[in-house]
């Protein structure tokens, strides 16, 4: 099985490669579809390269979800792009060996999913917007709602790529739309002999930064690392451990550091790494922190408020599956 990369940023696929070199060596090829201007640098990564405008027909939308599904979608008539092969960033990792059998298994695709778009209820980015169109189209359309863009490699079959690509090809004409929500769902719902049931993801890191939003559904393990080097700084979560360490001890060290930095975000104790520092000044702090020893942080509550109800979501779906 093939490999195929979306990336504009070599140094981080350089350092993605190790891990996937390292963890998946049953793979029979890496491909990396890349803006022209960086066609040369990515080769030397010993890489198959296609680029962005080639695929494109030219310089495509500036919009970066508009641009992804596109870029994905025109996978499906590629020459240089295998029948069936594994679609990822290049920023996700594996941490530990996985066998092939983690996406086929006995001749059916498993896909993995974080939750129900019904459930995605933010508005600020063009993530955000894909994401509430994709939801939106897949209910005009009678077909599951659920959430596949869950940073880690899916394996995609090419020919049904194809089929859900002029599917929605109208659709996608006049909005960005997800491709991972748009192709799991329609290929699963329209071909349901060929699919595993949704599984939960693997990914560790997802959310990135465990504030901006909380998660709609519990990892089913933490198998691929969603990797922002910015965790790896000074005063961050993974500060001593080398980005482009592939041993178990780093992925146990990860997994162990991720979890109490969870808890500890969720409690207020740190900041997010991602998160920005708002300039509140001195005032404001002091003002703040008087409502809070009244009231209770309101940023706080809120978030334990939508842990909660996570949480009551998620103990829920265990029990209907006993």
């Amino acid at each position: 099985m093939q490999v195929v990369f979306l990336s504009a940023r070599p140094e981080v696929l350089a350092g993605t490669l190790k891990h996937v070199r390292a963890h998946l060596p049953w793979l029979t090829g890496t491909l990396v579809v890349t803006p022209a201007r960086l066609s040369s640098a990515m080769a030397k990564l010993g890489l198959d390269v296609v680029t962005d405008e080639e695929l494109l027909d030219g310089s495509g939308p500036s919009d970066h979800s508009h641009r992804n599904y596109l870029l994905r979608s025109a996978l499906a008539g590629c020459n240089a792009v295998e029948d069936v092969f594994l679609s990822s960033d290049d920023d996700s990792r594996p941490l530990v060996d996985l066998p092939s059998s983690t996406w086929l298994r006995e001749g059916r695709y498993r896909r993995y999913t974080f939750g129900h778009l019904d459930d995605w209820d933010l508005r600020a980015t063009s993530y955000d917007a894909c994401l509430q169109a994709s939801r939106a189209v897949l209910a005009l359309h009678g077909l599951p709602r659920l959430a596949y863009a869950a940073h880690m490699p899916q394996v995609v079959d090419k020919a049904l790529l194809g089929e859900v690509t002029a599917l929605f090809a109208a659709a996608a004409g006049r909005h960005a739309l997800d491709e991972w929500a748009t192709y799991f769902n329609a290929a699963g719902h329209l071909h349901p002999d060929r699919f595993e049931e949704p599984e939960p993801h693997v990914t560790l890191g997802w959310p990135d930064d465990t504030s901006t939003w909380q998660p709609m559904l519990d990892p089913g393990a933490l198998l691929i690392e969603n990797t922002f080097l910015e965790h790896y700084a000074a005063g961050a979560v993974f500060e001593g451990i080398d980005p482009d360490d592939t041993s178990y001890a780093a992925a146990v060290d990860k997994v162990v550091r991720w979890r109490d930095y969870e808890l500890a975000v969720l409690a207020g104790e740190r900041p997010a790494a991602l998160a920005p520092e708002l300039a509140i000044g001195g005032l404001g702090r002091a003002l703040r922190k008087a409502r809070a020893a009244t009231f209770g942080d309101p940023v706080l509550r809120e978030r334990r408020q939508r842990a909660a109800t996570a949480a009551a979501l998620r103990a829920q779906a265990r029990q209907s599956e006993k």
